[in-house]
């Protein structure tokens, strides 16, 4: 399994937040409250507009790339084959970086260990899952994942 396909499918897994084994823009508007309620944000505030909006071009692109506009639902294969197609993986990219920028409350361009435990454990992640995912990204066990080496490691692999 390719970096490209285990991100797509880890993404698909973050929204389906029913496990039916498909998504639907409901879905999508999930996740972008979860997102923002788990590090602040409320709806109609700046941050979360911006996230909705991208949200919406996001589920707007990969429906009619899939092939799914009418029926609403994209299944795991449709989402994986969409997630190499070129008019789609700069809006992965940063789809996948946004959780990283708004866990960063303090601004710093990196996320601290503290920024990632509370989003992650507000996501539902167990905080031993939390903790591993933390520790296979940070790399020099500063207890900090600077946004650019996350970028830059997303860009290698959708890129």
């Amino acid at each position: 399994m390719t970096k490209e396909t285990e991100r797509a499918e880890g993404l698909f897994s973050a929204l389906d937040n029913d496990k039916d084994g498909s998504i639907s823009r409901a879905d999508f508007d999930r996740l972008t409250l979860v997102l923002g309620a788990s590090v602040g944000i409320a709806p109609g505030e700046e941050g979360w507009r911006t996230l909705d909006a991208l949200t919406g071009t996001l589920w707007q692109r990969l429906t009619k790339i899939t092939g799914t506009a009418e029926s609403g639902k994209v299944t795991k294969d449709a989402m994986v084959r969409a997630a190499y197609h070129p008019d789609l993986k700069e809006y992965f990219l940063t789809y996948v970086l946004i959780p990283y920028r708004m866990m960063d409350r303090d601004r710093d361009r990196k996320v601290s260990l503290t920024e990632w435990m509370v989003a992650k454990t507000l996501l539902g992640y167990s905080q031993a899952d939390a903790l591993e995912r933390f520790q296979n990204l940070d790399e020099d066990d500063d207890l900090y994942i600077p946004i650019a080496e996350v970028k830059k490691e997303l860009e290698e692999v959708w890129g």
